[in-house]
């Protein structure tokens, strides 16, 4: 608690010593701006001691006058300095005297800190341990020494929060007691006034509550179609890529087929070509009658060549007969005794020879 006291102290003093450094700084500034606003006009001073010739009284009067204010402004001016020096000499001692006792508690509580320190150091040195029996290390000592150094700065450093925690919450305080005494004066219709405002900005707080779930149910249709968006488009991109590539293939074919359809039509022209000119060779081939004529003789050499193989069959028969018969005619000349065949009679094949040679 003593040690809180003087931490307190200690920023108060320090605050009081920067607001007395702060003074002197606009003392010294306000004594140089007067320093230098008297040289300015004691020239002036000087040249209206002598009146010139000729002047009149009262203007001499009222010059007496003001060279008097001027004297009793200035001897103002002259103890205001000097009072305001004695008050920086008071201040200043004051403040030394503050500083000497600050240094003075610091001393003390550095010699009780460390004779504390020294306290514990002997205590910790004669501890031995419970199981072994044996003294603590110096190591382990200076190590636990070492973090309460560290312990005891980091608690150093919460109280002077803790304190400008508790000069801000001192005015807040005061500030909230302001507003509470400025509360207790308004009157009565204020008080509805403000309750009815109140309503009202409670309506647009449950409006823009409302406006905001819409939102927030909007956002989360908009983020659902989104993503079914998101994965038809991934569906559409894959269709899309096979489709592509059964369009390279389609067309990858047509070009094929392009290229079989310009060969057949090169071979069809070709064609057409070939038939026009063997049509200019055949000069019958577009007249009805010689085609007519064609087809007739064509019967007619058929029937001839018909007529040409019964005649070439007759004759071989007639051959053959007339071989036999020269056989038998040669059998009887050498005495066979064997009559000659009726040349009316069936030959050998069954066949009868008429006398013409036909069957």
């Amino acid at each position: 608690g003593q040690k809180d006291g003087l931490l307190e102290r200690n920023v108060e003093l320090q605050g009081k010593m920067g607001e007395l450094r702060g003074s002197r700084k606009r003392r010294e500034a306000a004594s140089a701006a007067t320093a230098s606003a008297i040289a300015g006009n004691a020239p002036e001073k000087s040249a209206a001691g002598v009146a010139p010739a000729g002047q009149p009284e009262g203007s001499r009067a009222s010059q007496q006058e003001s060279e008097k204010a001027y004297a009793e402004a200035l001897a103002n001016i002259m103890a205001l300095k000097a009072k305001l020096k004695r008050h920086q000499r008071e201040k200043e001692q004051y403040m030394y005297d503050l500083q000497a006792r600050l240094d003075d508690k610091e001393l003390r509580v550095r010699d009780i800190y460390a004779s504390f320190g020294e306290f514990k150091r002997e205590i910790m040195s004669g501890a031995q341990n419970s199981r072994t029996g044996k003294a603590i290390p110096r190591g382990v000592i200076g190590r636990f020494e070492v973090e309460e150094q560290a312990k005891d700065k980091e608690m150093e450093s919460v109280r002077l929060k803790n304190i400008d925690f508790r000069m801000r919450l001192k005015k807040v305080e005061a500030s909230l007691r302001a507003k509470e005494q400025l509360a207790e004066g308004l009157h009565l219709i204020d008080f509805e006034q403000l309750k009815i405002e109140n309503q009202t900005l409670n309506e647009k707080i449950e409006d823009r509550n409302e406006e905001l779930n819409k939102l927030r149910k909007k956002n989360t249709h908009t983020v659902q179609i989104l993503t079914h968006l998101k994965e038809k488009l991934q569906f559409v991109q894959a269709e899309n890529e096979v489709q592509s590539e059964e369009l390279r293939k389609l067309d990858s074919s047509l070009a094929h087929e392009r290229d079989r359809l310009s060969r057949h039509k090169h071979d069809r022209e070709a064609l057409r070509a070939e038939n026009a000119r063997l049509r200019q060779q055949e000069g019958f081939a577009n007249s009805d009658l010689l085609v007519q004529d064609y087809g007739q003789r064509q019967q007619q050499l058929d029937a001839m060549r018909r007529q040409v193989r019964e005649s070439r069959k007759q004759y071989r028969v007639l051959e053959q007969g007339l071989r036999e018969s020269q056989q038998m005619m040669q059998a009887y000349a050498t005495g066979d005794g064997m009559m000659p065949m009726d040349p009316l009679e069936p030959t050998a094949r069954g066949q009868m020879v008429s006398p013409g040679g036909m069957m």
